[in-house]
């Protein structure tokens, strides 16, 4: 059946070439210009309207995306609808991490350098990839191109050798793939042990080519015809150089075409990909002026023979492929059960869909140990066979990691605490994933910690870690005159654990645990200092941001049981914690955050242990920004908040940025027995809020309210916060 459906799709490609034979052959060459490419749809609309049939297609970097999309079967209009709204953030900024590197606490520090990472561009392009696969899913791998709905060619250049190509036959995700990687944004492409990078880089709009093969007319598609205006601030010179050659090169060909449409979008730059609808829309309101250019050219093809302007979805009435067997190269043996296991879950024996297919690559990719991960269809010789390519990434390596978080508020009270950290990560020593982390923190908080990750398989790991800390508040007058007052704790702490990963959104955790605080001072001199325990946790998190998020959910319950040192006749003490938060979208910009944490120590022993540092307390960012640092430790804890949010952009680039505004109100209590609970001795504020987020963990917020304080009256206050989110914690010491 799917041969047969195959072959009446080459004879449509076929009848198509008898028509041609009958009229000049019109070849379409959209050039490359990053989000620039966005004006090719309106290109594509307009021709399509004015029925000028086109028999061969060369698409280079974005206009590879449009055009091998279009060659495929796509209509202008399901292109638009594919890649219009995509959050293009996460198509670039994707690396192969281990599902379980959150368990280091490190992975999103501000600036992160990894062995050889100079010699990458700053994404894999593995996301990238996958979205033109599962674009793409309906056709076969080992094709020739010439066989799609419309002929097509992606413009490459192979390296080391720097040789313009055009890729024919094979994987059209991967031709699409290679032909968009721009040096220093995508990784080298690797097809076949051959490296290609994006062909915009000498040949960005190859009429010639077109020519060359044998097109009758050509029409060409430039995104760097005018340049009107030049701009040489010192941020601007990168793109100006960029433009400038390729206006040069580019216009050194317009003369082999028969008809150059230039769009007008010299404002935008080649990373503005959150500029999407604009730059469309800027060129679907060109059409008019494009069309006097088009005249001539629908004069030479018109006839009566000829059939009328694809303007059906071909791609849409393929049917799907549907893969029985599963060859994979270039996996670790730990990995390929988990491999098989989710192929026969997903894909074996099934109509393959964009989603399914979508989600067995990003399962691998997420695994970590893998720079990319290619999926070929092969129908081949009767076969049908998903072959999976992993390329594994080097697994001995070392990463160095730099950030900082910095807490201010000023209210009645003021505290400014500033905490710089750094550390080392050593890769590989004990197999595919093993981390060794050595990590510190410097001005008002000194530590130093190491770290140990051991993934066991996909699915599960065992982690180690001990750290020292020497942690101080210095609080100071702001409203009110007061001296200024410095808390500290010196703390000695660490965990094995050993964890279990149920699905990416699911994560259970069990171990062993010790702390202790020689001195601090919150708690008795004389008291015990010290005491080991058992802790279990289970998580589940959709959130799509961990700072500021703008959907999903989260969840965290965590059940920590101490015996205290020396054992004695002493009780123990039994910490439980469930953390909350929910975010429901209202429509495209806005969003309302509810979140809710609760601890309560089961036992009611902890209080009484007057030497421990341990439990909950008011210094706490997420609910409680304007409280001035730690002055005590409670058994029991309770906060709620909520928070409208407003996101008026996109993302500030394509690496990232956002900024979100909101409104906010939180209140809790903490005490030490429950019955003292009193409305009269809540803690809360309501505040006004800015913030950017950088990284999936790594921000700045800036709120401004008014809450309670320290002298019992309502205080105004301005609170900052640079770094990571720090969550309520049951841990003692945060």
């Amino acid at each position: 059946m799917l041969k047969k459906n195959f072959a009446l799709l080459i004879l449509l490609t076929m009848a198509f070439g008898t028509f041609a034979a009958e009229r000049p052959r019109v070849g379409l060459v959209l050039g490359g210009g990053g989000a620039k490419g966005f004006a090719h749809i309106a290109v594509l609309e307009l021709l399509e309207e004015m029925e000028i049939p086109i028999d061969f297609v060369i698409g280079v970097s974005s206009g590879a995306i449009v055009g091998g999309l279009y060659s495929a079967g796509y209509s202008p209009e399901m292109i638009k609808n594919a890649l219009l709204d995509l959050d293009w953030t996460s198509l670039f900024l994707d690396r192969p991490v281990s599902p379980f590197e959150s368990e280091l606490d490190e992975g999103d520090l501000l600036l992160r350098y990894s062995d050889g990472a100079l010699h990458r561009g700053i994404s894999p392009g593995q996301t990238t990839y996958t979205l033109f696969k599962t674009l793409t899913a309906k056709i076969p791998s080992y094709i020739d191109f010439d066989t799609l709905p419309i002929p097509f060619r992606a413009g490459v250049v192979k390296i080391p050798e720097g040789k313009v190509e055009l890729i024919g036959e094979g994987d059209l995700a991967e031709a699409i793939r290679a032909s968009l990687s721009l040096p220093g944004v995508f990784d080298p492409f690797e097809i076949d042990e051959k490296l290609y990078i994006d062909g915009g880089t000498l040949d960005n709009l190859p009429i010639r080519l077109a020519k060359e093969m044998g097109c009758d007319i050509i029409i060409a598609s430039d995104l760097f015809a005018h340049l009107e205006t030049i701009d040489t601030s010192p941020l601007e010179v990168p793109g100006l150089m960029l433009d400038l050659y390729w206006n040069l090169t580019n216009s050194e060909q317009h003369h082999l075409a028969d008809a150059v449409l230039a769009v007008d979008v010299h404002n935008y730059s080649i990373m503005d990909f959150q500029k999407s609808h604009e730059i469309y829309s800027l060129a679907k309101n060109e059409k008019e002026r494009m069309q006097k250019d088009l005249e001539k050219i629908k004069e030479l093809v018109s006839s009566d023979a000829e059939p009328p302007s694809r303007t059906a979805a071909l791609y849409s009435e393929l049917p799907p492929l549907a893969p029985v067997s599963l060859n994979i190269t270039g996996v670790f043996d730990r990995d390929r059960k988990y491999i098989e296991k989710y192929f026969s879950k997903l894909i074996k024996g099934k109509s393959l869909e964009s989603a399914s297919l979508e989600d067995f690559i990003k399962r691998v990719f997420e695994i970590g140990n893998y720079r990319f991960v290619a999926a070929r269809i092969d129908t081949r010789h009767g076969k049908n066979e998903l072959e999976l390519l992993l390329h594994p990434k080097n697994q001995k390596g070392i990463a160095f990691l730099f950030g900082g978080n910095y807490q201010g508020t000023f209210s009645g009270d003021s505290i400014n605490k500033l905490s710089m950290q750094g550390g080392v990560q050593i890769q590989g020593l004990s197999g595919p994933g093993s981390v060794l982390a050595l990590n510190s923190s410097w001005v008002n908080v000194l530590s130093f910690g190491i770290h140990y990750l051991q993934p066991l398989s996909p699915e599960s790991f065992v982690t180690a870690w001990t750290e020292i800390k020497l942690d101080k508040d210095i609080t100071t007058s702001g409203f009110h005159n007061k001296d200024a007052e410095e808390n500290y704790l010196f703390l000695i702490s660490g965990e094995i654990m050993g964890g279990f990963r149920i699905d990416r959104h699911n994560v259970f955790k069990a171990g062993a645990l010790f702390f202790a605080n020689p001195k601090d001072s919150f708690t008795a001199n004389d008291g015990q200092k010290a005491a080991l325990g058992l802790g279990m946790s289970y998580t589940y998190n959709t959130l799509d941001y961990l700072f500021m998020p703008s959907k999903g959910i989260y969840a965290s319950l965590e059940n920590r049981f101490y015996l205290p040192l020396p054992f004695g006749e002493s009780q123990f003490f039994d910490i439980l914690s469930l953390d909350l938060s929910g975010i429901l979208p209202v429509g495209r910009k806005f969003s309302v955050l509810a979140e809710a944490f609760t601890g309560s120590d089961l036992s009611s022993n902890l209080s009484g242990f007057d030497g421990l540092a341990a439990g909950f307390t008011k210094f706490d960012r997420h609910y409680f920004p304007n409280v001035c640092g730690t002055d005590r430790y409670y058994s029991h804890k309770a906060a709620a908040s909520v928070a409208v949010q407003f996101q008026p952009w996109g993302n500030l680039s394509v690496l990232g940025g956002q900024v979100i505004f909101s409104a906010s109100a939180s209140a809790g209590g903490l005490v030490n027995e429950w019955k003292d609970f009193a409305v009269d001795d809540l803690v809360w504020n309501a505040s006004l809020n800015v913030g950017l987020r950088l990284k999936n963990n790594f921000g700045f917020r800036l709120r401004v309210g008014a809450g309670s304080s320290s002298s019992g009256s309502p205080m105004p206050f301005l609170a900052f916060d640079i770094g990571q989110v720090q969550r309520s914690s049951i841990k003692p010491g945060h």
